[in-house]
C-alpha cells in the first residue's frame, strides 16, 4: 500500500524525526533522520508523482538499516550555486530565477551541535536542459560543502572549502541526466557526454576502454562501453542522518546494476563529513545479489583542476613501482609527477602505480600547487584498492584542464586483459567488497608540508622501480 499525495504532504510536515539508537558500545546517541521520500514540493514547481515502488530491499550484508527510505524521483538544478544558507526549520528557499531552489532538510534548528552553527543539509533538483531531473544533495559542515548527485550513481559533483573550489571545469558544463547519455554512442565512448564530476565511479561490472570481451560469462555482457554503467545509474533508498554525539553529517544511497542472465551488483554508498572539518569520507560497499559468482571492477575517477592544479603543481604518492600506460605516457615518464600550465593540444598521459602503504596498508596521495600552500590529499587502503592511476590532461582550460587521482581494484585496461592478469575480482553470492576514500583540503604551507612528509616517510621504505616503457603485465602482454 502506498500513501496518497495528500497523505504524503501531510506526513512531510513531520519530516524531521529525532531517534535514539544504540551504537556498538551501547552508548545512546541522538540521530536526526530525514525520510527523503517526504520532501515537499517547491512552491508551484510540480514534483514527480509517487511511484508504486516496493520499499523493501534485501541487504545481503549485515547492517542496521533502521531508516526511512525514499522513492525514486526525477529532479533538477542549475550549475551556479548560491552558497548562502538559511537554516530555519525546513522551509522552501528560492535563491533567484537563475539558481537552484533549495529545500533545507537539517540544520541548527533541529539539532544543536557543539562549536559550529553554520552547518546544514539541503536538497534540490535541476530543471533545465540536459540537467532536467538531476537530484542534488548539499552537505555543509561549516567551512566545507560537498554536493552529491544520487541521480548519477551517488557521484560527488564538486566541493568547496572556505571559498576554494574543489573539482574541475569540464566541457560538459552541467550535471547531465543519465537519460541524455548514450553509452554506446561515439564508438562506445558516450560516457564522456556526462563526465564532469569531482568523483566519478567507473564500474561495477567493468571499466576501462570499450570493445568486445570474448571472456564474458554471458553474451549480453560481451559488448563493453567506456568505464561501465555505474555513473549513469540513479540511486534509490536515499537517507540522511545527523549524529549528535559525533557531529557527523551523512548521506547514503543505493545503486543497483542488475540484469537478467548477467551481473546483479548493488552499491551502497555513504558520504560523511564532520562538522567544522576540512575532510569528507566516501564508503562504498558492493554486494553480489545474485546466486552465482560474478566479476567486479571499480575505479574512482577523482578529477581536480585549479587552484590545486597549475604550472609547477606536483602529484605526490609513495610508489613501489611506476609504469607508463602507453608510448605517449612514456614520453613524459621522467616528469610524471610534474604538471604543466594549460597547454593547447596536450594529449593525455596516464601512469600506473603500485603504491606503498603503512602496516595496515593505508596510503596517501597529494596534488599540491607550485607554491606549496594549497593541496588536496586522498587516503585509501592499498588492500581494498591495490591499483592506482594518474591521469594528466593538462590541455587548455576550455577543453578541460584536469588531473585524475584514480585508486582502483584494477588498472583501467580492457577487462579481458585485466582478467588475464588476475586483477578482476570475483564476488561470491552475498559477498560484499568494501572501499573507503578520504578527501582532505590543505590551505597552508604547514598543512601541505605535513602531508608531503607523510608521503616521504612511506617512500623511504623503498626506492621506486620506474619503467621507462609500458610494462609487461601492466598494460602490455
Amino acid at each position: 500500500m502506498f500513501e496518497s499525495d495528500t497523505n504524503r504532504r501531510s506526513i512531510a510536515s513531520r519530516q524531521v524525526h529525532i531517534l535514539t539508537r544504540w551504537n556498538a558500545t551501547n552508548r545512546p546517541h541522538r540521530l536526526l533522520q530525514i525520510p527523503c521520500s517526504l520532501i515537499p514540493p517547491f512552491g508551484s514547481t510540480p514534483m514527480a508523482q509517487p511511484h508504486d515502488h516496493d520499499h523493501s530491499h534485501d541487504h545481503s550484508h549485515d547492517h542496521d538499516h533502521s531508516h526511512d527510505h525514499s522513492h525514486d524521483h526525477d529532479h533538477d538544478c542549475e550549475h551556479d550555486h548560491d552558497h548562502s544558507h538559511d537554516h530555519d526549520g525546513g522551509h522552501n528557499h528560492d535563491h533567484g530565477d537563475d539558481g537552484p531552489r533549495w529545500q533545507v532538510l537539517a540544520g541548527p534548528a533541529e539539532v544543536k551541535l557543539p562549536g559550529n552553527h553554520d552547518w546544514g543539509i539541503r536538497w534540490s533538483i535541476l530543471e533545465e536542459g540536459a540537467s532536467a531531473g538531476v537530484e542534488v544533495f548539499e552537505l555543509k559542515n561549516g567551512p566545507l560543502t560537498v554536493w552529491v548527485s544520487p541521480t548519477r550513481g551517488m557521484g560527488i559533483w564538486k566541493a568547496e572549502y572556505k571559498g576554494i573550489p574543489i573539482g574541475w571545469e569540464s566541457p560538459v558544463r552541467r550535471l547531465t541526466h543519465p537519460r541524455f547519455v548514450d553509452l554506446k554512442s561515439r564508438n562506445g565512448l558516450g560516457w564522456l557526454d556526462g563526465f564532469n564530476e569531482l568523483l566519478c565511479r567507473c564500474g561495477m561490472a567493468f571499466n576501462g576502454p570499450p570493445g568486445n570481451d570474448p571472456g564474458a560469462k554471458s553474451p549480453i555482457e560481451s559488448d563493453l562501453t567506456l568505464h561501465g554503467r555505474i555513473a549513469n545509474l540513479p540511486s534509490h533508498d536515499r537517507e540522511i542522518d545527523v549524529e549528535e554525539d559525533t557531529s557527523t553529517l551523512r548521506l547514503t544511497g543505493i545503486v543497483d546494476e542488475c540484469t537478467m542472465f548477467g551481473p546483479q551488483l548493488r552499491l551502497e554508498s555513504t558520504v560523511r563529513t564532520v562538522v567544522g572539518s576540512n575532510a569528507f569520507e566516501v564508503t562504498d560497499e558492493v554486494t553480489n545479489l545474485g546466486g552465482a559468482a560474478t566479476e567486479f571492477e571499480m575505479l574512482y575517477h577523482n578529477n581536480v583542476g585549479e587552484p590545486f592544479l597549475g604550472a609547477g603543481s606536483k602529484i605526490l604518492c609513495p610508489s613501489a613501482e611506476i609504469a607508463p600506460r602507453d608510448a605517449r605516457a612514456a614520453e613524459g615518464i621522467a616528469t610524471s609527477s610534474d604538471c604543466l600550465e594549460p597547454t593547447p593540444g596536450f594529449a593525455e598521459q596516464v601512469y600506473y602505480h603500485r603504491l606503498l602503504g603503512d602496516e595496515a596498508g593505508e596510503t596517501v596521495t597529494l596534488l599540491r600547487n607550485a607554491a606549496g600552500d594549497r593541496g588536496l590529499s586522498l587516503r585509501f587502503s592499498t588492500r581494498q584498492l591495490p591499483c592506482f592511476a594518474v591521469w594528466k590532461c593538462t590541455q587548455s582550460e576550455r577543453d578541460g584542464y584536469v588531473v585524475g587521482l584514480e585508486p582502483a581494484t584494477n588498472f583501467p585496461n580492457h577487462k579481458s586483459f585485466e582478467r588475464k592478469m588476475g586483477r578482476v575480482i570475483s564476488l561470491e553470492p552475498g559477498q560484499t567488497y568494501t572501499m573507503k576514500l578520504m578527501f582532505a583540503v590543505h590551505t597552508t604551507g604547514k598543512e601541505v608540508a605535513a602531508v608531503e612528509n607523510e608521503i616521504a616517510q612511506l617512500q623511504s621504505r623503498q626506492t621506486p622501480v620506474i619503467h621507462q616503457q609500458p610494462a609487461k603485465g601492466w598494460s602490455v602482454e
